[in-house]
């Protein structure tokens, strides 16, 4: 009886528990194959990349409805926005879930079952169902997609998808309750789409957790304001000669186009163009890229300058185009103490070119007039560049060969006029002048030529005194150099105004503060509104090199600083103004197919508040082959992806090439102390060195190439398929940048293992290039190279950074 007792209160004791949710076997489901990287467009998954650990899912909007029974209609609970759970169940399209908490689960198994939160079943189309943004099946790396216009449908809603120049992101796909914002232009990844592919999931991390899921900037948005930007590799052919240009539009027609100012956008980002393909036809290099298209005209709006004068838009993109560059001559006037010391001023404008401020897309010119020398009968000068190192490595020859120069017989301030006469063709741009000497003339003041001319190229001028001795001569250039920076601000500050917006920006005089002993500057922005500076020892000393570099340096930054504050109140006026003159661009409508009847919302420009939204249009591009070897290229890396490259160089290294000792050798030729003349060592070091054992370095280096080339990705090659292709492209399959070295051009994976084919010394200078890319790559990773979005950083690596 007592038997059968104990039977009964089992088997109800399991009916309870049968009855509940929640049971001692219950455990979390593992996450699917295709949702641990959440690979793109529905591809059938046969293998995991990463361990499957539970399956972790979040609540893609807010107040999201969960049931009791699946595809039931009575309501459980309601989950927020980004809320986490743990799969415990699946039923067709429905998830059975409870709340994530990570006391709660181990291995797969729940634990402490009373601090667990039961949620009942929901659609999945009400999940995001991975951590992972969407990644490319190709690369196995997340695609960067960019906030900018496809298509004209965002245009009719623009007052609910636009504020200012930022897109609003919403707590749900119907857009109602908006939660975040991002800016135009900048980037994110894609985690999802809704059922009918019109709104899409962004965030703005490649992976999330239960932890940072509702603090990260995330939201919904209309699918036409995404775009991808690719994945890895990109250039900057602004600055490439084009030869053709074919634009997809968007039905699918290829259209011929003017290549010469199509890729001149604005913006980190817009200035960098995503290369999705590259093949060679002879000596033309065709790409597959997106051309940058603006979809509105803003030219025709205008806003008044402080002078009075109309400032077009038109005007102030062009203005905005023309302030990017720093033109910079270094003008050698013609005084003993230049010359003897143009060496050491040639180092310094080495040091200094080292030294320039790269943040933002300023270009650099830089030229030089040496007033001590003549070349056909006028003063020898060194035109203005965008290849610096080529400015200075003619400055270099110059200062190897100074007495072999052709002597001028020109006075002081020739050298400081002809530098102003070389920047005549940049006159609109920002220009500064060097003017490096020891003497006056003796003139009571700078003749009214000088003063006109520098004027008219609107240039900053830097007063250097090499070396101060006493007498009128050399107190004249201090003072002949304050009277240039003084008359020529009060000129320039009056020109100025036609493109000054804010009364905040004028000053009513132009006056100098002291920076240090002797050095003087004008006071930007407290009491002047133009930039300039002087130098000078004290009496009977020469002036230390460094303050040029440290001096000019300020300087550049202070233009850069002036550029910024007139172009951002320039933006700010015009958005100001609502842009009431703004329509569709004609250029675009037609891209679009747009009919000629097309109208859209007449507020539509107010929205954006000045900024240009752009399209990005599929196309192809073909360049000659040298002017492509020339052209920028670049990694555009998020900090996980910087990890790859770092682990790829440290792998592939960490093996190396070393030399044998051969005692045996060092007996044979050791002498007598007395007698040896130090021939022996002589010889010695003539002597190639043999190289040890190379057979373990050589294996490490195939192992790196088979990892590296397979890593995270869902179909990769055969290790058979990886043997047989060059290094350089081997490279490009780890690190997404083909590399351009010799000896990874001419041998295969295979031959590295092969000491006939890659000799020992081949190797070791394999290795060493690698050590040194690593060296340089990890220097590159700095605050200049930085872009950022959204909070998030990137960094634009050049391939003189990568192997």
């Amino acid at each position: 009886m007592k038997k059968i007792f104990f039977i009964i209160i089992n088997i109800i004791f399991l009916s309870l528990i049968g009855c509940s949710p929640i049971t001692p076997l219950t455990r979390a489901k593992k996450t699917p194959k295709i949702y641990t990287q959440n690979f793109c467009c529905e591809e059938k998954v046969k293998k995991s990349l990463e361990k499957r650990t539970p399956w972790i899912v979040y609540s893609d909007r807010d107040e999201n409805p969960t049931y009791y029974n699946a595809g039931g209609k009575v309501v459980l609970k309601k989950a927020s926005y980004m809320e986490s759970f743990l799969v415990i169940g699946k039923k067709g399209n429905y998830l059975r879930l409870v709340k994530y908490a990570p006391d709660i689960i181990e291995n797969n198994s729940l634990k402490n079952r009373k601090q667990i939160v039961y949620y009942g079943w929901i659609h999945r189309d009400n999940l995001l169902l991975s951590s992972h943004a969407i990644t490319d099946i190709t690369s196995g790396r997340s695609y960067k997609m960019m906030a900018t216009m496809k298509n004209e449908k965002a245009l009719t809603d623009s007052e609910l998808l636009f504020s200012k120049d930022s897109l609003i992101l919403y707590k749900e796909p119907e857009l109602l309750n908006p939660i975040k914002k991002v800016a135009l232009h900048s980037l994110f990844y894609l985690y999802k789409k809704n059922d009918d592919r019109r709104k899409s999931l962004v965030f703005v991390k490649t992976k999330i957790n239960p932890e940072n899921a509702k603090e990260a900037i995330s939201g919904w948005t209309s699918s036409s304001l995404i775009a991808p930007y690719g994945n890895l590799f990109y250039s900057q052919l602004s600055q490439i000669p084009l030869q053709k240009l074919t634009i997809i539009d968007a039905s699918k027609k290829a259209i011929t186009q003017e290549p010469t100012s199509i890729f001149q956008s604005e913006g980190d980002f817009m200035e960098l163009n995503p290369i999705t393909s590259t093949k060679q036809e002879g000596n033309v290099v065709a790409l597959d890229t997106y051309a940058p298209i603006n979809a509105i005209d803003n030219n025709e709006n205008y806003v008044y300058g402080l002078s009075g004068n109309p400032i077009t838009y038109k005007q102030f993109k062009k203005l905005k185009d023309n302030l990017k560059h720093i033109n910079i001559v270094f003008a050698f006037e013609n005084h003993p103490n230049v010359k003897s010391n143009f060496e050491q001023l040639v180092i310094s404008i080495n040091q200094f070119k080292n030294q320039l401020p790269r943040k933002g897309n300023v270009i650099y010119r830089i030229g030089a007039v040496i007033g001590f020398g003549m070349d056909n009968n006028t003063l020898l000068e060194i035109s203005l560049s965008k290849d610096l190192d080529t400015t200075l490595k003619e400055l270099d020859k110059l200062a190897d060969i100074k007495n072999q120069i052709s002597d001028s017989k020109e006075g002081s301030w020739k050298a400081t006029l002809k530098a102003s006469q070389i920047l005549t063709k940049y006159k609109d741009e920002n220009n500064i002048i060097v003017s490096i000497g020891e003497s006056g003339n003796n003139n009571e003041k700078v003749e009214d030529p000088l003063i006109q001319s520098i004027t008219n190229v609107q240039a900053r001028v830097l007063g250097y005194q090499v070396y101060a001795d006493t007498g009128n001569s050399f107190n004249n250039f201090v003072l002949q150099i304050q009277d240039i920076i003084l008359r020529t601000a009060k000129e320039i500050a009056t020109k100025k105004k036609d493109f000054l917006v804010n009364s905040n920006q004028l000053r009513a005089e132009n006056l100098f503060v002291e920076k240090g002993d002797n050095q003087y500057s004008l006071d930007f922005p407290g009491q002047s509104m133009w930039q300039g500076w002087v130098i000078f020892p004290k009496k009977k000393e020469f002036m230390s090199q460094d303050l040029l570099v440290s001096s000019l340096t300020s300087l550049v930054q202070e233009v850069q600083s002036d550029s910024k504050n007139i172009t951002d109140e320039l933006q700010k006026s015009f958005a100001a103004s609502g842009m009431p003159r703004s329509k569709i661009s004609s250029q675009w409508a037609s891209l679009q197919n747009l009919p000629n009847e097309y109208t859209t919302n007449a507020n539509f420009a107010k929205t954006f508040a000045g900024a240009e939204p752009h399209t990005l249009f599929p196309a192809l591009v073909e360049i000659k082959e040298t002017d492509w070897e020339k052209g920028n290229r670049f990694l555009l890396l998020s900090e996980d992806e910087i990890e790859v490259v770092h682990n790829f160089l440290s792998d592939i290294t960490q093996k190396q090439v070393d030399y044998k000792y051969n005692a045996k050798k060092d007996i044979k030729h050791k002498k007598s102390f007395l007698e040896d003349d130090g021939d022996t060592i002589k010889e010695k070091t003539q002597e190639t060195p043999e190289y040890d054992n190379t057979r373990k370095v050589r294996r490490s280096v195939q192992r790196s190439y088979y990892k590296w080339v397979r890593n995270n990705k869902l179909h990769p090659l055969k290790k058979r398929q990886i043997k047989k292709i060059s290094l350089s492209k081997a490279t490009e399959l780890c690190i997404w940048m083909p590399s351009s070295n010799t000896i990874t051009k001419k041998f295969t994976v295979i031959d590295v293992g092969d000491r006939k084919t890659v000799s020992d010394a081949q190797l070791d200078k394999l290795i060493t290039y690698f050590l040194h890319k690593k060296e340089t790559f990890d220097k590159a990773i700095n605050e200049e190279n930085q872009l950022k979005s959204n909070g998030e950083i990137f960094y634009k690596i050049s391939r003189e950074y990568l192997p």
